[in-house]
């Protein structure tokens, strides 16, 4: 069954001050899956710090698994793993004062 809710999943911080978040997510034999999205007014920098020191505490083994800027454009992607999930956080700022993230997961 697939459809959108109004929260992530419990075990995925929420970014303080996020803006306009939208969850989809569903499950199947092989579990849960989805996409949480939001936007905020912070850096690049401070959102992946956040994620990189919230989610040890939940579990995740934290890597930062790309990293690019092309003129105004950065984009960080962090890859969680943890017993039977796994976590993919894209962070993308095109210009100032306006970062979008979305984080895919799955799992049980």
């Amino acid at each position: 069954s697939w459809g959108t809710s109004a929260n992530a999943p419990d075990w995925l911080p929420a970014y303080p001050g996020a803006q306009g978040q939208a969850v989809m997510s569903g499950t199947d034999q092989s579990g849960a899956r989805g996409t949480f999205t939001f936007s905020s007014k912070d850096s690049v920098d401070q959102i992946v710090t956040f994620y990189e020191k919230e989610l040890p505490g939940k579990g995740y083994k934290v890597e930062r698994t790309m990293s690019t800027r092309q003129g105004a454009m950065r984009m960080e992607v962090l890859t969680g793993t943890a017993t039977g999930r796994t976590l993919r956080l894209s962070v993308v700022s095109n210009e100032p004062n306006q970062t979008a993230v979305t984080a895919a997961w799955e799992g049980k």
